[in-house]
């Protein structure tokens, strides 16, 4: 009867398009397709891990230990090799760690259209990394300072589709 549980999980997954990627030559193999709930995830540093983790689980009877079972990149940095970067592990890692969020220490203004993702999402994504944003480029030092961008800040300006 437990087992029941794992089975609708694991088809809700398929059907909302989760990767079941099939573990090939190792964790190279474990990527999903970047999306704004994975970037989420990995700047919460949150456990991705794939399919697989659903059905083995399902097996066993018991939720199995995640770490055999975690996505380890997406397909749009993925090498020639199939392999991912490592960052949803590098994401977890710096939460377990208590270390400071990815984007902490910048500054971004956002400027142009932004149509996918839109720049609601953008905004959103840098926000959980710890981006302070701006309207637009401070004109002194002096206005950097009103509007709290801390002194040793960078400051990134992405524009969007401007056609």
């Amino acid at each position: 009867v437990r087992l029941l549980i794992f089975a609708p999980i694991a088809l809700s997954m398929r059907r909302c398009g989760a990767n079941d990627s099939r573990d090939e030559g190792g964790s190279e193999g474990r990527l999903c397709p970047r999306t704004i709930k994975f970037c989420k995830a990995v700047l919460l540093g949150q456990w991705i891990v794939s399919t697989s983790w659903v059905t083995e689980s399902g097996s066993c009877g018991f939720w199995v230990d995640e770490a055999a079972h975690e996505v380890n990149g997406d397909l749009t940095t993925m090498d020639k090799d199939r392999r991912g970067t490592g960052g949803p592990r590098l994401g977890r890692m710096r939460r377990e760690e208590q270390r400071p969020r990815l984007f902490d220490s910048y500054t971004f203004i956002l400027a142009g259209v932004f149509e996918k993702p839109c720049k609601a999402d953008i905004v959103k994504l840098l926000q959980l990394g710890g981006a302070k944003l701006l309207d637009r480029i401070p004109e002194s030092d002096a206005t950097r300072r009103r509007a709290g961008t801390p002194a040793r800040s960078r400051m990134l300006v992405v524009t969007g589709n401007t056609c």
